[in-house]
């Protein structure tokens, strides 16, 4: 697939790339990908729907590209107690990929949803956080090399977030020094992030997308340059993206979703690039 990417299609990828989530943390919770069972387990019903009521059932609608709907969510909480459901709803991987217009403090606000542990301590200091209840004593890592390095080692979703968050801040502040170092980080690590995540290889139509316009866009650069290598940079980064996620997922011996999963996310993303939804 070659890609190209029309003006509308930045929220519709954000959307596929949330609905691509939800619906796999709902398979891998329910041990399914079966719609019926994840309805089955959700809302307790003992029954098989079949034919219009089918595709009329919420999770139907899910893994046919819908976002799971809010008021869904405290019964799937209160089933799976340890879901992420609201963290991959709000997806914000895929709000830094897909919003081009987002500003310092969306780009922030998007990190700050990384959980406690290795992959925060690489993007703040917040040793003093906890003494005084305090975010004015979070103090943000500088960029290095080191910092770079060690996100590309740990290779996961959370990583990957931090990775694209950084690249983006020093992006908005006016410094590009270390973009070409970004930018390897990110495809270097990208198919090792995706095996690992169910939630991220459902979507990775989605992601490829996304992450073509993200690397596309430099705030003080001429588009027009860009322009120029726009479609050869999209082919490479599929072909390279292809042959080395495949041998990750053997290399880690992951278990990928359905074909049937996956051919609908690539039909869908298919239509968005090409401007017919």
């Amino acid at each position: 697939m070659d890609f190209f990417r029309p003006p509308t299609s930045t929220p519709l990828l954000l959307q596929a790339l949330r609905s691509a989530a939800c619906y796999a943390e709902l398979a891998v919770l329910s041990g399914s990908w079966d719609p019926n069972d994840i309805e089955e387990k959700v809302f307790d019903r003992s029954y098989k729907k079949t034919g219009p009521a089918k595709r009329r059932a919420t999770f139907y609608k899910a893994m046919h590209g819908t976002v799971v709907q809010p008021r869904y969510l405290p019964d799937i909480e209160s089933i799976f107690l340890d879901t992420r459901i609201r963290w991959w709803r709000a997806h914000p991987l895929g709000e830094i990929l897909c919003n081009a217009a987002l500003e310092q403090d969306g780009v922030l606000k998007a990190l700050k949803t990384c959980p406690a542990g290795e992959v925060r301590k690489l993007m703040w200091d917040e040793s003093c956080v906890g003494a005084f209840s305090c975010e004015q004593f979070r103090v943000e890592l500088p960029d290095s090399i080191e910092t770079i390095e060690a996100l590309v080692r740990i290779g996961t979703v959370e990583s990957l977030l931090v990775l694209v968050g950084r690249m983006r801040l020093a992006q908005l502040r006016g410094r590009s020094e270390l973009d070409s170092e970004y930018e390897h980080a990110v495809l270097k690590t990208l198919p090792t992030c995706v095996a690992r995540s169910p939630h991220l290889l459902l979507g990775s139509e989605a992601l490829l997308a996304a992450l073509d316009g993200f690397l596309s866009w430099a705030p003080f650069s001429d588009s027009r340059f860009i322009g120029l290598f726009w479609d050869k940079q999209a082919i490479d980064l599929r072909h390279s993206f292809d042959s080395r996620l495949a041998h990750e997922i053997k290399r880690l011996g992951v278990q990928a979703p359905p074909a049937e999963h996956l051919a609908i996310r690539k039909l869908a993303v298919e239509k968005i690039l090409a401007g017919q939804v």
